[in-house]
């Protein structure tokens, strides 16, 4: 599968993360915990149409999202969002700014 991130193709797996893939791809995303789900410096804003497709956050990514300034019912932690194929088409931004880029999820090469 290929994750588009600010039209660049970046190759992920079933099972990898959002952050992992973009990482592997030397992607620039901020994570100051390294992917742990402690400092949500690795959020992203999902799009409408998705967030009901995601699986449901853990009790630390939600408590840890209820928290963070600006944060709303559709942003997650791309350490803790993991692709497989059902997520073809997915879309959600980096959040918050500067680091707002525009992601497209697909299964085409």
């Amino acid at each position: 599968m290929i994750i588009y991130a600010a039209g660049t193709p970046v190759p992920a797996q079933s099972g990898d993360t959002v952050l992992g893939a973009l990482q592997r791809a030397e992607y620039a995303i901020n994570t100051v915990c390294g992917g742990k789900a402690v400092c949500g410096t690795c959020r992203i804003a999902v799009s409408k149409g998705w967030v009901k497709n995601l699986h449901p956050p853990s009790k630390d990514e939600a408590r840890l999202l209820n928290v963070l300034k600006g944060g709303n019912y559709s942003h997650r932690l791309a350490c803790q969002v993991n692709l497989d194929w059902s997520f073809d088409g997915l879309t959600f931004v980096l959040d918050p700014p500067p680091n707002r880029r525009r992601l497209v999820m697909s299964n085409t090469i």
